[in-house]
């Protein structure tokens, strides 16, 4: 009987088991703090790229870029994809566990869209 239970759940979350063990063993651990170095383009006014440093913060299910935060939405093949793209204003991208390398759109009022490509290494707090 228990067996059987078992095997209904597996059933159930099968498809979804990445993505709870990630939420399951993030949730209680200390926040991943990642830099990332790479460009910024303003997306708006085409404008050449510039390079920049930026931090992001791994808490649980979600993702925090420069003090903007979103939610993991999958875990496939080691891509973790965050946000809503289609949203007026936040953050979204992906973020590769296993080479580092970030996408990132950031979307402000006033229209201003900020697009960052790069690769993230851990970080400690300096201070």
């Amino acid at each position: 009987m228990r067996h059987a239970n078992l095997r209904q759940l597996l059933k159930l979350i099968g498809p979804r088991l990445p993505l709870l063990f990630l939420l399951t063993t993030t949730a209680d651990a200390t926040p991943l703090r990642l830099k990332c170095e790479g460009e910024w383009r303003s997306l708006k006014n085409n404008q050449q790229s510039e390079p920049a440093a930026i931090s992001v913060t791994v808490d649980g299910p979600n993702i925090t870029v420069e003090g903007w935060s979103a939610r993991i939405s999958s875990d496939a093949d080691d891509v973790w994809t965050f946000g809503d793209a289609n949203a007026a204003l936040g953050v979204s991208g992906t973020l590769n566990r296993v080479t580092g390398l970030a996408s990132i759109l950031m979307k402000f009022p006033s229209s201003i869209l900020l697009w960052f490509e790069g690769a993230c290494q851990k970080a400690e707090r300096l201070f």
